[in-house]
């Protein structure tokens, strides 16, 4: 096995190919194609009028019916078909190979290729854990990455956006905005590029003596440690006299200060933080 991320080149356990962060990119990136490939025939079908606007506008003038049908986003249904059925049946095929007894369950021809991506997405979401530990993780990786962007631009689906401030180029006030996952962004205002992991533990310092309620640390310090800590548990820290209480809002919500919670985070979880 190897003692880095296939990915991120982040340290690893031994056990597998990819981290933890990159395993949950992965499972919701499979969410998203198995949830959005069935638009697939909605756009093919021009039904939201995405895409080429096809020879049939111009065949009678500005007032002739374009045809039903857009063939950029047929060609894109066909390659996420081929690429989603064609990891699933890889992952099917080595398991059985390797003495594992795997049901690959296909969906009908009949139901039509969005359908049956959907179901292959979902069925590597299901094995997940077991293609982390595979040496060809980080190919697999990169295929669903790459099929999740393709979907996203042919539905017309933005990916979800995190903020990260201001770029902190001298006379430039762009903000900063990435994809989920991002390993860098670049500043639109002046083209600077930014570690996504650097910004956010500047802003980690920046905000170390504000306070905050445990229902707003929750995200951050999950964030931070790559597993969930509800408001519950940090509230049990101050219970317990682990996180010391710094004031209280109007309506009696108490507030701690982030650097206090994020060391009793740091405590109760030794692994290194990983704030990208």
């Amino acid at each position: 096995m190897r003692t880095e991320c296939l990915i991120c080149r982040e340290p690893l356990n031994g056990t597998t190919y990819l981290c933890g962060r990159d395993i949950g990119i992965a499972k919701g990136n499979l969410a998203f194609i198995a949830a959005t490939a069935v638009d697939l025939e909605v756009t093919v079908q021009r039904l939201d009028r995405r895409g080429d606007r096809g020879p049939a506008h111009h065949a009678g003038g500005g007032d002739a019916v374009p045809l039903p049908y857009n063939a950029g986003a047929a060609e894109v249904r066909t390659e996420i078909h081929a690429a989603m059925v064609g990891l699933a049946t890889w992952v099917a095929n080595t398991r059985r190979d390797n003495g594992g007894h795997v049901l690959l369950a296909r969906v009908a021809v009949k139901a039509g290729p969005d359908a049956e991506a959907a179901a292959a997405a979902r069925y590597l979401a299901a094995n997940l854990r077991w293609i982390a530990g595979h040496p060809n993780a980080g190919d697999v990786y990169t295929a669903i990455t790459a099929t999740a962007r393709k979907l996203a631009h042919t539905c017309g689906h933005r990916p979800a956006m995190t903020d990260l401030g201001l770029c902190g180029t001298p006379g430039c006030d762009g903000q900063l905005r990435a994809p989920v996952g991002a390993r860098e962004v670049r500043c639109r205002g002046c083209g600077a590029p930014w570690s996504v992991a650097a910004i956010r533990d500047m802003l980690l310092d920046w905000a170390a003596d504000r306070l905050f309620t445990a229902a707003e640390l929750a995200p951050i310090l999950s964030r931070v440690h790559r597993r969930r800590i509800p408001k519950g548990t940090i509230g049990s820290w101050a219970t317990r006299g682990h996180l010391e209480q710094r004031g209280r809002l109007p309506n009696g919500t108490a507030l701690y200060r982030l650097a206090d919670a994020r060391d009793v985070a740091a405590t109760m979880y030794p692994e290194k933080e990983l704030a990208a």
